[in-house]
């Protein structure tokens, strides 16, 4: 694709910033089924994305645009191998951000409160961010809308962390 880095210097990179900030949530734009791209390349990705454990990422199969060096490249993907290589990294990924979010189970994290809802007598339900991007879900006795209070991460549920506002 002509980017002026390869795979060695990414993984350099995301370490140092793991290293430095201890939660931080890596995550990725991964196009699959560029011109070219090989089964044995393919699966040299699939390698690196597994082991790179991002929090997340957006696959998407890659498509020709006009008056690019990429548009009359030979030897394209077919549409059906780009589909099934996309759903393999979907997979990986999925796989790969579930586990980033469970690693934060029992932990007291900081959480941007976005929403909060009115249940009566239950209280508030409440919806906001943790500073590396988990999506929290918690109630609480007030409405916290636009206030950064700790949570204490419970369960993890598909792409939402439970919570308890401490």
């Amino acid at each position: 694709m002509g980017r002026p880095y390869q795979t060695d210097h990414y993984a350099q990179t995301t370490a140092h910033a793991r290293e430095t900030i201890p939660n931080v949530a890596i995550t990725t734009d991964i196009m699959v089924g560029f011109p070219g791209e090989t089964e044995d390349e393919f699966e040299e990705s699939l390698a690196f994305i597994e082991a790179m454990d991002f929090a997340n990422a957006h696959v998407f199969i890659y498509s020709p645009r006009p008056r690019t060096a990429a548009e009359n490249l030979p030897h394209r993907v077919p549409l059906q191998v780009a589909r099934q290589r996309s759903q393999k990294v979907r997979q990986l990924v999925k796989c790969s951000a579930l586990a980033y979010r469970n690693r934060f189970s029992g932990e007291i994290l900081p959480v941007l409160w976005e929403t909060a809802r009115e249940q009566g007598s239950e209280g508030w339900e409440l919806s906001g961010l943790t500073d590396n991007y988990l999506r929290v879900h918690a109630y609480g006795d007030i409405s916290l809308l636009n206030e950064i209070t700790g949570a204490r991460l419970t369960d993890v549920e598909g792409e939402v962390v439970r919570g308890e506002v401490v």
